[in-house]
């Protein structure tokens, strides 16, 4: 609409006709209407000075009457029924409309000759009201606003008047009942029933991934709190077509017109507390406001997989839905299998909601099936297979939560339907990896990594498997913004965006996002091509890892990153290049992993013989790996072979003081030490030490590993002096180049602590533990794994010294740290499993201790075999334990 400035020199005639205008948006407007009256009013003033009193006090009669108007419109009987904004425009209209009332009555008391005299200033002044009367109308140009000016008689009507409503219109918007079979969600219940208790309005806003059961829960609300409420409405917010139909039956049966608007507005008047479920509130793009009408006796719940619709909710009313308590979930399943008798189901059960993922669909669903057709074992057995999986969560029968029609893949099959590319493509790679505590800088340090002239190929090599090194490229690109590898802001767009559609958690304080385990495994199952998509995920992986051993990260990174390669690797190691068998190489050794270990670095020599020839230094490097990790297989006298045929040639052709052959030198000096040939593994070891002083510098990591190496050759050897000497030498170097608060310092602390421990010297290795752990813990944080290494030491400290409820209490905190942060079957948490077990032991808590001792040994049966070494003797363990306790028995 066009607009007069508003300056002295304009003609106010204009400003009338601007009036007028807005007037025929609606002629039964008497607001708009009189506004206009007042402007003619002004301006007929202006020209014809010369008027009678009488005039003049009509004119006033006139604004009076408009004034009463706004006062009645902004009364108490109207309040209750119009929107706060337009309350809150008819205020600003009555301000205005005092304002020109108070200057009719300043011009209606002057002389004649002084109104002739003020001719101008009165032409001014009736352009700045005019002006002002146009910015309080322009409020209600929109129709909107129009079409509630227009309705608020008849519904104020129907309202005061109690008009018939139509119950039959009302059926199409009743609340369903909840499942038959709905149990716990107690809190959440409580949360709600609370919330809604206290007067006012409340939209409380229940958020989670698609068939966790929010809907249900909002239902159960509405079924046990009905005499609350005198309406309840269940309506469809799927999209804005369904949510404008819904209001307008709502209009309809109510008698108060046909719209949305005259809905919301009937609604809002009400003078009881109604409920009203805006159920799978799920399009980022919809805009709920209009349907969220604001009075006092509002109860409104949204259910949503999109946490943007926390914005609507009430103080403290936005909750993240969780899935089932573990209690709650084997009662589900239980039930719905219709098995009478619960109690010896419910171990197998337990198992088997577990596997699930406390997921209350999926949970039913299962139920559902076992009730017809299996046990609970069974289906188990049958979900841990892939392919069946897929199966029986695709299933259409047995799969209802009563009205609810969606399979548990269907509903998430709805979530990714609304993702970007970007977004779907990161999930897909993440469903690879370990659903839990998916690290930030396994990314970051992944694209940095990846330079565009970094070869991720031999000369010559062949990708086993098409298209993955492109693909891996083109995955990283999306972590970019085109001029950095990098961009922090992009990755958090991503998250973001999962974290809407309550597709991931990301938790900050770890830097770690983490998946439902079914979303996780529908991921996966989901994927076309699931081949490259591997390779991107292990590829992701080996970019991340450091490969110098020489970087003082290398190792946490290494143990942070296994359960990830875990997640993702495949024996078929045919399918990797030299590139990712490396790099998984070193996670491996690193982790003591051996057969993969193996594996990897056996397929790597291959491919570098074959293509770089035998004495390539590179091929000897990885020849080097293998003796190490045929070290750590225990199998001493191969390591030695491969070590002393590789140190060899690379003296020959690459030099003594060549850091890869000191590597070499130093990692031989370790073999013969552990074979007991201690003289040749001191020999080797001085050696060693020798050439990196001169090559690296006294305070260089590998320079300090060599003295911790020779330190543990002397210990055996009777030397404990000199052993102790090297270890506080390194310790020295530290704290002079970096001083005390360095990570570095505290690393060379918790070394020297272990040394001092074995040497007997406990109290010292108490002291210089407990210092290494403090400064680790406030510089690096509990989680960090340098962190963890410190408290595993402090634990072993406490059990020498007799400490052992100092004992129980550190390891149980490490071991809940190392589940978070390694995973429940990293060897590092499996062992401190161990160690908590025999705490538990030695505290007369021997149930608690065959617990973890049993799980300590299904885990090394799953990440080490039932074979190992480790296995065997933990196992014995677990046998005598239990012998302990047969035998307390008989007696």
């Amino acid at each position: 609409m066009p607009r007069n400035s508003g300056s002295k020199t304009a003609n106010a005639i204009t400003a009338l006709e601007i009036l007028r205008d807005v007037a025929k948006l609606g002629d039964s407007i008497p607001y708009l209407e009189g506004i206009a009256g007042v402007l003619s009013t002004i301006i007929k003033m202006k020209q014809e000075l010369d008027q009678c009193d009488e005039e003049w006090t009509k004119a006033m009669e006139g604004i009076e009457q408009i004034k009463r108007l706004v006062l009645k419109f902004v009364g108490p009987s109207y309040q209750r029924q119009l929107p706060p904004f337009v309350v809150d425009a008819f205020a600003d209209l009555k301000v205005c409309v005092d304002e020109v009332l108070e200057a009719f009555r300043k011009y209606k008391e002057m002389k004649r000759w002084k109104r002739a005299f003020k001719r101008n200033m009165l032409k001014d002044d009736a352009i700045v009201f005019s002006d002002k009367i146009w910015k309080a109308v322009k409020l209600f140009e929109t129709d909107l606003v129009v079409e509630n000016a227009v309705l608020i008689h008849e519904i104020h009507a129907v309202i005061t008047g109690g008009a018939a409503i139509s119950s039959t219109g009302f059926a199409a918007l009743q609340c369903p009942t909840p499942s038959d079979y709905f149990m716990g969600r107690k809190t959440i219940l409580e949360v709600i029933e609370s919330s809604f208790s206290s007067p006012g309005r409340c939209v409380l806003a229940l958020v989670a991934k698609g068939g966790a059961g929010k809907t249900q829960v909002a239902l159960k609300h509405a079924s046990d709190a009905t005499q609350k409420y005198s309406h309840l409405f269940f309506i469809d917010a799927s999209s804005s077509d369904t949510l404008t139909r819904a209001f307008k039956t709502m209009a309809e049966a109510a008698q108060v017109g046909a719209s949305a608007v005259a809905a919301s507005l009937w609604l809002s008047g009400l003078p009881d507390d109604w409920l009203l479920i805006l159920d799978n509130a799920d399009d980022p793009n919809l805009d709920l406001s209009p349907y969220l009408p604001r009075c006092s006796h509002a109860k409104i719940i949204i259910t949503s997989r999109n946490e943007s619709i926390f914005k609507h909710a009430s103080p403290n009313c936005a909750i993240k839905f969780p899935d089932l308590a573990e209690v709650e979930a084997v009662d589900l399943l239980l039930l719905r299998t219709g098995i009478e008798d619960w109690t010896p189901q419910r171990p197998a059960a337990l198992e088997l909601v577990t596997a699930l993922g406390f997921h209350a669909l999926a949970v039913s669903a299962a139920g559902a099936y076992i009730s017809q057709l299996c046990t609970i074992e069974e289906y188990l057995e049958d979900f841990r297979a892939a392919g069946r999986r897929r199966e029986l969560l695709e299933r259409e029968d047995g799969q209802s939560m009563d009205s609810y029609t969606f399979t548990v893949y269907s509903t998430f099959r709805l979530s990714f339907a609304k993702l970007s590319d970007r977004a779907r493509k990161f999930m897909n790679v993440c469903s690879f990896l370990h659903n839990a505590s998916i690290p930030v800088q396994l990314f970051h340090r992944a694209a940095i990594e990846v330079t565009t002239d970094l070869s991720l190929l031999l000369p010559g090599e062949q990708e086993p498997v098409p298209g993955a090194v492109d693909a891996f490229r083109s995955f990283l690109c999306l972590l970019g913004d085109g001029r950095e590898r990098w961009s922090s802001l992009r990755f958090r767009e991503i998250i973001s965006e999962l974290q809407r559609f309550s597709l991931i958690s990301f938790d900050i304080k770890l830097q770690a996002c983490s998946i439902h385990p079914l979303l996780h495994a529908y991921t996966r199952d989901s994927i076309e091509g699931g081949d490259v998509t591997r390779l991107i995920s292990l590829h992701l992986l080996s970019a991340a890892t450091p490969d110098d051993d020489g970087d003082p990260n290398a190792a946490h990174i290494r143990i942070l990153f296994i359960t990830h390669v875990d997640s993702a690797w495949d024996d078929d190691t045919g399918k990797y290049t030299d590139f990712v068998c490396v790099r998984l190489g070193d996670i491996f050794r690193t982790n003591r992993d051996s057969r993969r270990g193996r594996m990897s670095e056996l397929r790597a020599v291959s491919l570098r013989t074959d293509l770089l020839g035998e004495n390539h230094p590179d091929t000897l490097v990885m020849m080097a790996h293998l003796g190490r990790t045929y070290q750590y297989m225990g199998q001493l006298h191969d390591a030695d072979d491969m070590q002393t045929k590789v140190l060899a040639q690379q003296k020959e052709i690459l030099g003594e003081s060549n850091r890869d052959t000191l590597r070499t030198m130093y990692n031989l000096a370790w073999t013969r030490m552990q074979l007991g040939k201690l003289e040749e593994a001191r020999d080797l070891g001085e050696k060693a030490l020798e050439l990196r002083r001169e090559l690296l510098g006294d305070s260089h990591i590998e320079t300090r590993r060599s003295m911790g190496n020779l330190a543990w050759t002397y210990s055996l050897l009777g030397l404990s002096k000199k052993a102790e000497k090297l270890q506080l030498e390194a310790l020295n170097s530290w704290k002079a180049e970096h001083g005390e608060l360095h990570p570095e310092t505290w690393h060379a602390m918790a070394d020297l602590s272990v040394t001092l421990s074995g040497m007997g010297r406990l109290e010292e290795a108490e002291v210089l533990g407990a210092k290494a752990l403090e400064f680790r813990m406030k510089g690096l944080g509990e989680f960090h794994p340098g962190t963890l290494y410190s408290m595993v030491n402090m634990v072993l400290v406490y059990t020498a010294l007799g400490r052992i409820v100092d004992a129980e209490a550190m390891g149980t905190r490490v071991l809940e740290l190392q589940k978070s942060v390694l995973g429940e079957t990293h060897p590092a948490t499996l062992l401190s499993m161990t160690s908590l077990a025999e705490s538990r032991w030695e505290l007369g808590n021997r149930s608690s201790a065959l617990e973890i001792m049993t799980a300590a040994v299904e885990g090394r049966e799953k990440a080490l075999g039932p074979d190992h070494a480790d296995t065997h003797e933990i196992r014995n363990q677990l046998r005598d334990m239990k012998s302990m306790v047969l035998e307390d028995d008989s007696t």
